[in-house]
């Protein structure tokens, strides 16, 4: 009998990371290899006057803006083409990338860097998103400091405001996370066969081949990534290493020689992108009875200096903002805030976590206002199919909750013990309810990512898999073997799976979005049904599949 997909099986990365055979990133070396360390911003909000550079011993050399090839843009593409790869005539956050000094020696480098001497004249920053609202200093993005505003309306807001007998209302807090990966940011760069190479820890390879590309005046693929053992990402690993990748590749190409760029775990965690921190204020209108009439929810993020994945995320953040509930009026404003603060990017849940935490938080407060059971007054209102969205979408599936609910209050004997851990016990137990999506939210892998896999049996009866999804520790690697295994009717260990590698991998878009095994997962099994109908043809066999719309 065929073993179950669900079965568990030694993971194809296990021996390698325990016994420390694994090659990171810190572990390669290039002959004539040089090393890279960023001269970064002491300023949230400068103009850059002058730097002075020391005069550079045999060997090093200090590159900036002005080493940017003809034809290249001092810019960094990720959604949109708004953070600079140097900062050169003014600086939007502490820690922004001024300049970036090479060379043989590391101390020597940091000896450098100490005597390197900018001269700024200071501008008056707005670090906070009250700072930013009210322009102080100025607009820094635009005439209002907003990156992005949604606007949502499901039913009627206004009525039920206007009849409510009673409004309760809130405003929670989230702040900045370190992503806190086990191997902090590391590149490095060198010329291969005449093209730029460039080697990275990295989720999204594809992502910094374009940066890179659209920096230098490049094609892509004049461009070449190929991805390394990754120790963690979370988000951190999304778009952050371009910010690496582009002036890295300018050095490369000044010096002709390879440079590695490994971050120190001081300075990663103190410039690189955060969690968005995020300001949400809900309303509550409720009748006579306590009942639910309407919400109206004001979901603001601080995207930081540049905008990176903060529309992505203010989306994320404003869809989640009604939770697994059904509230039949709903008003919701979400923006996103230009600040004088690193910007932040993509964390685990790209959004999610600030909005079910301020509705979960909120929901608790409604039920103690009104003297109900915190845990009956949220599963009175719980999606169910056919409930309709925050975005008036509607709920095709089967919504278990009612169902879930049981379950995990048996499994955690949660009635008896909210009984008994009263206030002062020391102990206690909670319930939280969330909603997860995977995948690009709306038409976004059918338009924007629009993935790619292929599957090879070669002549020897190697079956390969090719996907750019990149495994940073949540085990894809071993998923995706399991797959195409379970599709061919054969052991999991006969699978191979290329290492990404953008000339040889298709685009099967970025690790993100908890979307590798749901969306290129499914592609890959689709892929080994083609294979398995074309099993008895000789020689090698290939098959394409890309993303369709279901």
């Amino acid at each position: 009998m065929k073993p179950s997909i669900s079965a568990a099986v030694p993971r194809v990365d296990s021996h390698g990371k325990t016994s420390g055979d694994s090659k990171y990133l810190a572990d390669y070396y290039f002959p004539d290899m040089l090393y890279a360390k960023t001269l970064r911003s002491t300023r949230a909000r400068a103009r850059i006057l002058s730097v002075t550079v020391p005069d550079l011993p045999p060997g090093y050399s200090y590159v900036d803006h002005t080493d940017l090839p003809p034809g290249g843009s001092n810019c960094i593409e990720m959604i949109k083409r708004d953070w600079r790869a140097f900062a050169a005539d003014l600086t939007s956050f502490h820690g922004e990338t001024i300049g970036m000094v090479v060379g043989p020696d590391r101390s020597e480098i940091v000896r450098i860097l100490d005597a390197i001497t900018v001269e700024y004249e200071d501008l008056e920053p707005a670090v906070d998103i009250d700072e930013a609202l009210a322009l102080k200093g100025g607009p820094i993005h635009g005439t209002d400091n907003l990156f992005a505003e949604i606007n949502l309306k499901k039913g009627d807001p206004d009525a039920a405001f206007a009849n409510a007998a009673r409004i309760v209302e809130n405003t929670y807090h989230s702040g900045a996370q370190e992503h806190v990966y086990l191997e902090p940011q590391a590149l490095a760069a060198r010329i291969e066969d005449g093209k730029l190479t460039i080697y990275a820890s990295t989720q999204c390879p594809f992502y910094i081949r374009h940066s890179v590309a659209t920096a230098l005046g490049y094609a892509e693929d004049q461009v070449r990534i190929r991805h390394t053992v990754t120790g963690g990402g979370f988000g951190g690993k999304e778009h952050y290493p371009d910010v690496l990748a582009v002036p890295l590749a300018v050095a490369a190409l000044k010096t002709g020689k390879p440079i590695q760029l490994v971050l120190s775990r001081e300075e990663d965690m103190e410039v690189t992108s955060k969690r968005h921190p995020s300001r949400i204020h809900l309303r509550t209108a409720l009748d006579a009875e306590g009942n639910i009439l309407g919400m109206e929810l004001d979901t603001i993020i601080d995207a930081g200096a540049y905008e990176s994945s903060s529309r992505v995320v203010l989306q994320r953040a404003v869809f989640t903002g009604i939770g697994v509930y059904d509230i039949p009026n709903v008003r919701a404003h979400g923006r996103a805030v230009c600040t004088n603060s690193v910007p932040a990017d993509a964390f685990r849940g790209f959004g999610a976590p600030q909005g079910l935490f301020a509705i979960e938080m909120h929901m608790s407060h409604v039920a103690r206002e009104i003297g109900a059971d915190e845990d009956e007054f949220r599963a009175r209102y719980f999606a169910r199919q056919g409930t309709r969205t925050i975005t008036n979408g509607h709920v095709y599936e089967q919504v278990m909750l009612p169902e879930l609910l049981e379950r995990v209050k048996r499994a955690a004997d949660y009635d008896r013990k909210k009984r008994s851990y009263t206030p002062g016990s020391g102990r206690g137990i909670g319930l939280s309810f969330v909603q997860h999506g995977s995948g690009f939210t709306g038409s976004g892998e059918r338009d924007i990512i629009k993935a790619k896999v292929k599957l090879r049996r070669t002549e020897s009866g190697v079956v390969e898999i090719c996907a750019s999804c990149v495994e940073i520790g949540q085990g894809i690697d071993t998923t995706h073997r399991k797959v195409v295994a379970d599709a061919l009717d054969i052991p999991y260990t006969e699978v191979r799976l290329l290492n990404t590698d953008t000339d040889l991998t298709p685009d099967s878009g970025p690790t993100c979005a908890s979307r590798s095994a749901s969306v290129v997962g499914y592609l890959i099994e689709q892929a080994a049904h083609k294979l398995k109908a074309r099993w008895n043809e000789p020689g090698l066999i290939e098959v394409d599949q890309q993303y369709a719309q279901p």
